[in-house]
């Protein structure tokens, strides 16, 4: 989609605009709706929590491609800023709701107690679906960013080295 050439209020007659910048609001809309149905299903066939932390990094997938082209260089930067403000305030209600469901979906389940509940709410915050907004987080997709910025910031502070960037290895407790 770089590729394409970029848009603005002077590639189409108002009227034409107006149309597209509709029809681009309500595709946001539908793919909305279907990534939150598929999240709801996927959670709800979950089994454990190790399975509903999958699906919940799994998810994001979806949340990178609203904010790719909510950043889209071919359209106007008054609709590319609209555009990312509507996702990021989204993306933020979506993670606050998920977090107010698991306190109440953990509550209801027969038996629970209060540390199931607290795991629960540390696995929702945990695997925050608001990652993706943070400015290290790699919108392409690729790990690449994230090894060009370990190396630019060595680059700059050569007392560090590129290990400093890999986490430690941490040692497994076993029963």
């Amino acid at each position: 989609m770089s590729q394409l050439p970029a848009i603005d209020a002077a590639s189409f007659p108002p009227a034409t605009f107006d149309r597209f910048l509709k029809r681009l609001n309500e595709a946001i809309g539908e793919f909305m709706r279907r990534w939150q149905d598929q999240l709801a299903t996927s959670l709800g066939k979950a089994s454990d929590l190790h399975a509903m932390a999958r699906v919940l990094v799994h998810s994001r997938e979806g949340l990178v491609m609203r904010l790719r082209l909510a950043q889209h260089p071919g359209l106007p930067q008054q609709i590319r800023e609209a555009l990312t403000d509507q996702a990021s305030a989204e993306i933020r209600d979506l993670q606050q709701q998920l977090e107010k469901d698991a306190a109440t979906r953990v509550s209801r389940m027969s038996g629970s107690s209060r540390p199931e509940q607290e795991s629960a709410l540390k696995l929702f915050r945990d695997n925050a679906l608001t990652a993706v907004l943070d400015p290290g987080f790699s919108l392409d997709g690729s790990v690449q960013d994230a090894v060009t910025r370990a190396a630019e910031a060595v680059e700059h502070n050569p007392s560090q080295t590129l290990t400093d960037f890999v986490p430690a290895r941490r040692t497994r407790r076993l029963l």
